[in-house]
C-alpha cells in the first residue's frame, strides 16, 4: 500500500518475477488493476474494504434472481420445499462473510413471504 503509483508499478515487475521463478505462474497483462484503497478490492463475489466486506452488487442481483426462480419452481412443483430451503440456507451462509444484515433480513422476509403466500395460494385453489 502506498500513495506513489510509480512505486506500485515497479512492484508489479518484482511480483511478476517472483511468480515466474518461484511458482511458475504468470500475471495476465490486461488484468492488473491499481485501485484506491477506499474503492475496495473485488474478490470472489465480495468487495473487501479496509474495515469490512460487502457483497458485490452483481452477486446480490444474482442471489435475488436465483431465489425468485427457485420460488417459482417450487410453486409449479418443479422442486421440493426442502430443495428451496437448502438454496436459501446456502445463500444466507454466503452473506455471513460480509456486512449484510439488511440484505439478510430482506431475503428472509421476501422469500419466506413468497413461500408462505404460494402455500396459501395452493390451499385456496
Amino acid at each position: 500500500l502506498t500513495r506513489d503509483f510509480e512505486n506500485l508499478y515497479r512492484c508489479i515487475d518484482t511480483l511478476k518475477q517472483f511468480l515466474e521463478d518461484e511458482l511458475r505462474l504468470e500475471l495476465h497483462p490486461k488484468k492488473i488493476i491499481l485501485r484506491k484503497l477506499f474503492w475496495g478490492i473485488d474478490f470472489v463475489g465480495y468487495i473487501a474494504l479496509p474495515h469490512h466486506q460487502v457483497l458485490r452488487t452483481k452477486t446480490k442481483k444474482r442471489i435475488f434472481r436465483k431465489l425468485k426462480e427457485g420460488v417459482e419452481d417450487f410453486k409449479i412443483g418443479k422442486i421440493q420445499e426442502e430443495t428451496l430451503s437448502q438454496s436459501i440456507q446456502s445463500y444466507l451462509g454466503i452473506l455471513k462473510h460480509a456486512n449484510t444484515y439488511k440484505l439478510e433480513k430482506e431475503i428472509k422476509n421476501n422469500i419466506w413471504f413468497r413461500m408462505l403466500f404460494s402455500c396459501n395460494q395452493q390451499v385456496f385453489m
